[in-house]
């Protein structure tokens, strides 16, 4: 990773519970609150689904609620969904950049009630903007998002339909940098999805993966720990 940056890295849990959020800027030209949903939890971050869309690098004042518990957590908008999910949310990455001795106690407590540890080899909702070039092409990439991302691969939706077995190199840019991967198409969709405008869904398998500052993986995906369990997961 270019600059020696070393990332901290803990595992994600899927859990569904109700949160609720705010931009706590009192300066902000527009007041932004509403609520949503968990689609997974960590200690360093989540994954929401949101009633609105907000913006990628927005600082939010997130409260979580369960079995009549609250937890209240600054965070930072990472990445934010496109497009709108069936369900009228949208997906949203945060970041928890600072937590207390007192708010990792409370997350803690949150994610033995409900967690359940992700495996590296599951897929989470992503959708992330994202360039896609066929290897030797001549032209401009093909532009699109991911459906669902994993440590091994993803699905991409693209406006062009592609063979199996196609090499492409896929980039997907975020505010916090690129992700760059060699791929190969797997699995390509017979039918073009009326939820997905139009766009052909793609399954891809990562072959090589370059770095470019922080990755996006390290900051959407965590690595399995072999026997830790969320008490060990504070650091």
């Amino acid at each position: 990773m270019p600059g020696g940056l070393k990332l901290r890295r803990s595992p994600r849990y899927q859990m569904t519970v109700a949160v609720s959020y705010r931009n706590p800027r009192a300066d902000a030209p527009v007041l932004h609150e509403g609520s949503g949903r968990t689609r997974d939890l960590g200690y360093t971050g989540a994954c929401l689904e949101l009633t609105e869309a907000l913006s990628a690098g927005m600082p939010l004042a997130l409260v979580f609620q369960s079995k009549g518990e609250e937890v209240s957590l600054d965070s930072e908008v990472i990445w934010v969904g496109h497009p709108r999910l069936p369900s009228g949310g949208t997906l949203h990455g945060v970041a928890f950049p600072h937590l207390s001795q007192d708010q990792r106690y409370a997350l803690r407590g949150l994610i033995q009630q409900k967690g359940r540890l992700r495996s590296r080899t599951s897929r989470i909702p992503a959708a992330l903007p994202m360039l896609c070039r066929p290897l030797g092409a001549a032209g401009e990439p093909l532009q699109g998002w991911t459906g669902d991302l994993s440590w091994e691969g993803c699905s991409l939706l693209l406006p062009d339909r592609l063979p199996v077995g196609t090499l492409v190199e896929v980039v997907l840019t975020t505010q916090r940098g690129d992700f760059i991967a060699k791929a190969t198409v797997v699995w390509v969709d017979p039918a073009t999805g009326i939820l997905s405008r139009d766009l052909t869904r793609h399954g891809v398998r990562f072959a090589e993966v370059r770095w470019t500052r922080e990755s996006v993986l390290d900051l959407i995906l965590e690595p399995t720990p072999t026997s830790a369990g969320p008490e060990q997961q504070e650091d």
